[in-house]
């Protein structure tokens, strides 16, 4: 009987760099909620400061941040660290942190709008379906940190 060969996939950090760029900078809203259905298991289990949120919660605060953009969102990450559980990369944990740049945020005081930095700190299981060569990772699991900093009022700290 012949080995079944599995092939190795982008590293689990790659792929988390380009799945959440592909959610935050994505054209267009449909294209937001295609890349997140591309990044997360339906049941995926999320807590976002604390509190269990669902897939449609992270839809909702996606498309929330997304329209109130003047100017389009941007990810920047700052640290990642990746612990796959397989040498194909298939499933494993990610830690890291990183900043979407754009955020709008209105209020009496700025009728239009100040812009906001959300600053992220992650940590998620990333797991794979049975498809030995189609790259199926999801993330199942993820708890998020989340604060938003007003960008002129950033505090100049090392992350």
């Amino acid at each position: 009987m012949a080995a079944h060969k599995t092939q190795t996939l982008a590293s689990l950090s790659q792929w988390s760099i380009q799945r959440i760029g592909s959610i935050f900078e994505a054209p267009s809203d449909d294209d937001a909620l295609k890349a997140i259905e591309a990044t997360f298991a339906p049941e995926v289990k999320a807590t976002m400061d604390g509190i269990d949120i669902k897939l449609e919660d992270i839809k909702d605060q996606t498309l929330s941040l997304r329209r109130s953009s003047k100017k389009g969102l941007r990810v920047t990450w700052k640290s990642l660290v990746e612990a796959p559980s397989d040498p194909s990369n298939r499933e494993g944990w990610v830690g890291g942190s990183y900043v979407i740049e754009g955020v709008t945020k209105f209020s009496p005081e700025y009728p239009h709008g100040v812009e906001f930095l959300r600053r992220k700190i992650v940590t998620a299981k990333i797991s794979s379906g049975d498809d030995r060569w189609e790259d199926s990772r999801r993330i199942v699991g993820i708890i998020i940190v989340a604060t938003d900093v007003q960008a002129d009022r950033l505090p100049r700290v090392a992350l």
